[in-house]
């Protein structure tokens, strides 16, 4: 859109209305009053803030705790339909509050997301959010629990922040090392450098990757690894495909030197590729200590669950499983998982029937694919 829409005002509300059902290669199936609802709720309820203004496809950036956070105009709206449905619920003004801690910004958003998904459960007759509970006498206040046909239910909801940690921001550090030494050394257009950091990051990093460069156009493509610690190299031609297999944490470097499209992991125009298979460790134990800092909230007198985001599957499910195994685990009766838009559950054989009758109503919405959590039974995935 080439012009700006303050979302704050009624009348510019109305005008980006006007461009309905297709904004911005956006296509939204609501009507045009669900549409207005949601805009005005966003402004009204987070208090009309400075980055309500539309234009390009997404809203203005704003300071959300160590980085800075942008949301899409289909972005803005599903927090609008969530908000409208469960600003009838009590202590909703304690929901908003986290929308005006910037560092809790996001944890909000996610704290809505699953707050938003019970609402719709037929089973849950009513909600609130921030509960008391005298645990271990202390004071604490689960995100919000639900009363339900099958008696009460309390949800914490933790979202780690993988992106931000430390482990990310070094490997993206190091991949901008390898990017500028590679200028400075004329790095040939026809090859790509692959590198694996193997271990500890230590020592006068950026002298070994002038090492690393340097030993690299001194041999060119070949079918041996270049090795000095902490990183394993190695030169390809770019037609070639990758050498490194795709990590699940990775930087690629992609020059387009021609007039012509690509998606994403083209080898032919990669010419840097930094990769670390060791993370998922790391952020396991960080997921790990979100659940600890969970369970603490959650009183053990009740039916409760904790729900994970911003995770991937493959790190969350087995931390979530081992859980099953800790008698103070007892009281948790499921593990949600939201890598995409709905949730996979983690819970133990005997609460299938709980699961099932809270969960199955809207199974399209709220369910993941079928699959087994391990291969003893006791517990499994919906």
């Amino acid at each position: 859109m080439n012009r700006p829409f303050d979302i704050r005002k009624e009348t510019e509300r109305s005008a980006l209305a006007d461009l309905l059902p297709k904004i911005d290669q956006t296509q939204f199936n609501i009507t045009r009053e669900e549409f207005l609802n949601a805009l005005e709720a966003v402004s009204s309820f987070l208090k009309r803030p400075d980055w309500l203004v539309y234009q390009w496809g997404s809203f203005r950036p704003f300071n959300a705790g160590p980085a800075k956070l942008i949301l899409s105009l289909e972005d803005v709206i599903t927090l609008g339909i969530q908000l409208r449905r469960l600003c009838k619920f009590t202590n909703f003004d304690m929901l908003l509050g986290g929308f005006f801690n910037p560092p809790q910004f996001q944890a909000t958003l996610f704290e809505v997301r699953v707050a938003y998904l019970f609402a719709l459960l037929p089973a849950v007759k009513d909600l609130r959010f921030s509960p008391e509970y005298e645990i271990r006498k202390r004071l604490k206040r689960p995100e919000f629990e639900v009363k339900t046909e099958y008696g009460r239910v309390c949800v914490e909801c933790k979202r780690p922040h993988l992106f931000v940690q430390k482990a990310i921001q070094s490997l993206h550090t190091v991949a901008d090392h390898f990017k500028t030494a590679m200028s400075e050394h004329n790095w040939p257009a026809d090859l790509r450098l692959e590198i694996e950091i193997k271990g500890p990051l230590s020592g006068n990093i950026l002298e070994l990757i002038d090492i690393i460069i340097e030993q690299s156009l001194n041999v060119g493509p070949i079918s041996n690894p270049i090795i000095v610690s902490p990183f394993c190299s190695q030169v390809v031609q770019r037609v070639d495909s990758f050498r490194l297999p795709s990590a699940p944490w990775h930087i690629d470097t992609m020059i387009l030197d021609k007039n012509v499209a690509t998606g994403l992991l083209n080898p032919e125009f990669t010419a840097l590729r930094v990769a670390n298979y060791s993370l998922d460790s790391k952020f396991e134990k960080s997921v790990g200590i979100r659940i600890n800092e969970a369970l603490r909230q959650l009183p053990e007198t009740e039916i409760c669950m904790t729900f994970i985001g911003g995770v991937p599957h493959r790190i969350a499910e087995p931390v979530c499983r081992k859980r099953f195994g800790d008698p103070v685990y007892k009281h948790i009766r499921a593990f949600g998982i939201f890598e995409d838009t709905i949730p996979s559950l983690v819970f133990r054989q005997s609460d299938f029937a709980l699961i099932k009758g809270l969960f199955e109503p809207i199974k399209s919405i709220t369910m993941a694919p079928n699959h087994s959590m391990n291969s003893d039974k006791k517990s499994d995935g919906i």
